[in-house]
C-alpha cells in the first residue's frame, strides 16, 4: 500500500541461523542453546544500562525482560513469558500475559522517565514459526519510538474521526463494551 512504512534492521542478517528443522518436534527438541532458557538467560541475554534499569534485566514473576539484540525501534525490548521453551496454544496461562504486562509496564515508565519524546509504544506477541518468530521460546517483544507505526497512525486517525462524528472516545467505548462480556474462562 502506498504511504505505508517498514521497519528493517540490517543487522539481522549477521544472525547465526541453522537450517529449519523439518518438524515442530525437531524444532522443539532444539532447546538446548536457546538463549530465553532458564539455563542460559542470565548469560544470553543483554542488559540495559544501569543508569536506564537498575539491574540490567526486568523480572516479573517468570517473565524476563531485557534490551533486543536487533532493535526496531529507538527503544526495543524482549520478553520472555514462561522457562519452558515450547507451549501449545491452550497451554499458555493468563499470569504469564499479566507477568508480561506488568513487567512491560515497568519498561514503558523507565523508558518515559528516559526520554520523554518516545510516545509510541507497540506490544507484540508471534508464536512459533509460521507467525515469524525466530526463536521458538515464547516471548513479546516491546518497542517504543518518537513517530507512530504507519498502522498506529491510521489508528489515531480513526479514533478522531470516531470522537468528531460521536462526541465520545473510542477506546473508552471500547473498554466499556468488552466489559460487558462474559469474562474468558479456560476450556476444561
Amino acid at each position: 500500500m502506498a504511504g505505508m512504512l517498514c521497519r528493517i534492521n540490517t543487522r539481522r542478517t549477521r544472525r547465526v541461523r541453522k537450517a529449519p528443522a523439518a518438524d515442530l518436534g525437531e524444532i522443539v527438541a532444539e532447546s538446548s542453546d536457546c538463549p530465553f532458557c532458564p539455563q542460559n538467560i542470565e548469560q544470553a541475554t543483554p542488559l540495559f544500562t544501569e543508569d536506564f534499569c537498575p539491574g540490567g534485566r526486568i523480572r516479573w514473576g517468570e517473565c524476563y525482560l531485557f534490551p533486543n539484540l536487533f532493535p526496531l525501534a529507538e527503544y526495543h525490548a524482549t520478553g520472555t513469558l514462561t522457562p519452558r521453551h515450547f507451549l501449545d496454544l491452550d497451554q499458555f496461562q493468563a499470569e504469564m500475559v499479566i507477568d508480561s504486562l506488568r513487567a512491560t509496564k515497568e519498561y514503558l515508565l523507565w523508558v518515559g522517565r528516559h526520554n520523554r519524546e518516545v510516545r509510541y509504544p507497540i506490544y507484540l506477541w508471534n508464536h512459533l514459526p509460521p507467525s515469524a518468530a525466530s526463536i521458538l521460546h515464547p516471548h513479546v517483544q516491546i518497542l517504543v519510538d518518537r513517530r507512530p507505526t504507519s498502522y498506529q497512525r491510521g489508528l489515531l486517525q480513526s479514533s478522531r474521526d470516531y470522537f468528531l462524528k460521536t462526541g465520545r472516545n473510542f477506546w473508552r467505548d471500547l473498554v466499556d463494551e468488552e466489559g460487558k462480556r462474559t469474562p474468558f474462562v479456560n476450556p476444561p
